[in-house]
């Protein structure tokens, strides 16, 4: 509010500075988030330390994704809702700099309710910029909507870009013999398991270097507090457009909201609709992780070294930021559902390639880039779009984005355990039956979504 008096802001040009600066956060905190993911799986491998810190992150997320982030946005407002999700991602990112179970456990349980907090506000905020928005520019709530979670989609792959920079730029490897012996087409790809070792030179970073990128990340989450204090505004109104206050925090008023939030939940699973948008939004946490620990792991540190990842998430970024872009114009012109089943279908194609190829680390290198592409196509659709259906299909229920986060928490935990303990073959496999899942019970919901329209207009 501070910068909207002095700048004598108008509503317009105050619904596009929240955005922006929402955005800015979400990219500094995630480019930060992603690196950890990334690369935890390589780095901290001694006990399973580094998946298994992320399993906590995603099972923490699941518990408190239920009813708690619907509780402190109503107690303490957007603003410091995220702003609290910033200063739990700053302690998981220390936690990181020094990697132990016993600083890890604690990091990951507040990265975890982090998680849950900073993507049901954003959901929530984004619905109020783009309901603010519709009505500003005199467009449908569909409309606006379908634009700020896409331009969001495009703007937030940027983190990967960022993230990657570091990685490349910063990570610096130890000079080792690269391993001759070594069997890249039994150890790498979907042969590669948990207690696969790597090529010695893809896993023995530099410690001074693995430093200097921690001590960017928490540079980096640092600022993003800073903007968050000085540029989002609370929003002094709910999902419906209605005023609201602010109540002041108490056990009875704390007790209340969990009764009302558990109930609004158990209601909402009562309908049939959010059970059939169930599969694509697991789907979407699943494809996260198996993007972030089989593919870097498996495919491009296996392959080649650590700090190629970077190299290869520039590629993502890339991309991903351009088709987020296309993905309007694509939506605009064959319409959501296609969009969806199309996404679906590309990554169904990737994945039964990916069972089928032998990795090589001679001729394998343009396949890992055009993998990168596939993925940055999928998951441009699917972080921006995905979210976007849940908005469309139930405009003025709040608690709808928990769920959300609930069932895309549950492909995290799923992906996160199932790659501490199994092999890249079969989280592909489960990986199949979950993409198949969803193109089946997102055509079955648009088919009687349809229906039901047609007999209310008449």
């Amino acid at each position: 509010m501070f910068f909207q008096k002095c700048l004598r802001l108008n509503e317009k040009q105050t619904v596009y500075k929240n955005f922006i600066a929402f955005n800015i956060c979400f990219i500094l905190i995630f480019a930060s988030f992603d690196v950890i993911a990334m690369i935890s799986s390589v780095l901290n491998q001694d006990g399973s330390l580094g998946n298994g810190s992320q399993a906590i992150v995603y099972l923490v997320q699941f518990l408190t994704g239920l009813v708690w982030p619907q509780v402190i946005i109503e107690l303490i407002g957007f603003k410091f809702t995220l702003m609290l999700a910033q200063t739990c991602y700053l302690v998981f990112f220390i936690a990181n700099t020094f990697p132990a179970w016993s600083t890890l456990i604690p990091g990951s349980i507040l990265s975890g309710f982090a998680n849950s907090l900073s993507w049901t506000t954003l959901g929530i905020y984004f619905t109020v910029l783009s309901k603010k928005y519709s009505l500003i520019k005199n467009v449908t709530f569909m409309h606006a909507q379908t634009l700020l979670f896409g331009t969001f989609g495009s703007i937030f792959f940027f983190n990967y870009v960022l993230g990657a920079i570091w990685i490349g730029t910063i990570l610096k490897l130890k000079d080792l013999p690269v391993n001759s012996t070594f069997n890249y087409a039994s150890s790498c790809g979907v042969n590669n398991c948990p207690g696969t070792k790597l090529p010695e030179s893809a896993s023995k970073p530099s410690v001074s270097s693995v430093y200097g990128l921690c001590a960017t990340i928490n540079g980096a989450c640092i600022l993003s507090i800073l903007i968050a204090f000085f540029f989002v505004d609370d929003l002094k109104y709910d999902e419906n457009m209605n005023k609201i206050e602010r109540g002041k925090i108490g056990i009875q008023k704390i007790i209340f909201k969990f009764k009302n939030e558990f109930q609004n939940l158990f209601d909402l699973f009562k309908q049939l609709k959010i059970w059939l948008l169930m599969p694509i939004a697991v789907f979407l946490g699943y494809e996260l992780t198996f993007m972030w620990f089989e593919f870097h792991r498996s495919f491009v540190s296996c392959l080649k070294n650590v700090n190629f990842i970077g190299w290869v998430s520039i590629t993502f970024g890339l991309a991903a930021s351009l088709f987020s872009l296309i993905s309007g114009r694509l939506v605009k012109y064959i319409g959501l559902q296609t969009t969806i089943v199309l996404m679906l279908m590309k990554s169904l194609i990737l994945q039964v390639f990916m069972l089928s190829w032998t990795p090589n680390p001679d001729s394998g290198i343009y396949i890992i880039f055009l993998m990168a592409l596939s993925l940055a196509f999928t998951d441009c659709l699917a972080t921006s779009q995905v979210r976007a259906i849940f908005g469309i299909f139930f405009p003025s229920n709040p608690s709808a984005y928990s769920a959300a986060i609930i069932f895309e928490t549950i492909g995290l935990v799923l992906g996160s355990v199932l790659s501490v303990y199994f092999c890249t073959q079969i989280k592909i496999f489960v990986f199949i039956a979950i993409t198949i899942s969803g193109i089946f019970s997102y055509i079955y919901l648009e088919i009687r979504h349809n229906f039901k329209a047609k007999d209310e207009k008449f």
